[in-house]
């Protein structure tokens, strides 16, 4: 009744939360749209790289962030959510084998750019978990969304 109104905070960190989820294509709602489209989702079935997908990673990063930097106790979901979104994505799309690649599915310009947004999120999972207060130059959202070379398409 009162949730966002009465504790915003809690109400960003649950949204977030269920955000990741989604993207790790570990929510509740198999029919939900962004588990459906989102990061994990859009590679199998391939649908396509979606920068907005990368871009709510990292959003959803940025709500978190606090929580990552300094509780010494974390949230399995929310690493299991980030562990997955970087290991299947990597297995899935970006590694030699990748059965995106096996089947010449994705480009190797998407290849590329994959890779650029899994060691972005991968970087800055590892700054927060750090402690490091360079968390944000590490891919927060003053990131360059990196862009395959319409030469190598």
């Amino acid at each position: 009744m009162c949730a966002s109104a009465c504790h915003p905070d809690a109400v960003e960190r649950a949204e977030a939360k269920a955000l990741l989820m989604a993207h790790s294509y570990l929510g509740q709602d198999r029919k939900d749209p962004v588990q459906v489209s989102g990061f994990i989702g859009s590679l199998r079935p391939w649908q396509g790289l979606r920068e907005e997908n990368f871009r709510q990673v990292l959003e959803a990063l940025d709500v978190l962030s606090e929580e990552l930097l300094n509780e010494p106790l974390l949230d399995r979901d929310i690493i299991n959510a980030l562990w997955g979104i970087c290991y299947l994505g990597r297995s899935w799309g970006v590694e030699p084998g990748a059965s995106l690649r096996r089947h010449h599915i994705i480009s190797d310009a998407e290849v590329q750019t994959l890779a650029a947004w899994i060691d972005t999120i991968e970087t800055r999972v590892l700054f927060l978990l750090d402690g490091s207060e360079g968390h944000n130059s590490a891919g927060g959202l003053n990131y360059r969304v990196p862009r395959a070379d319409p030469h190598s398409l």
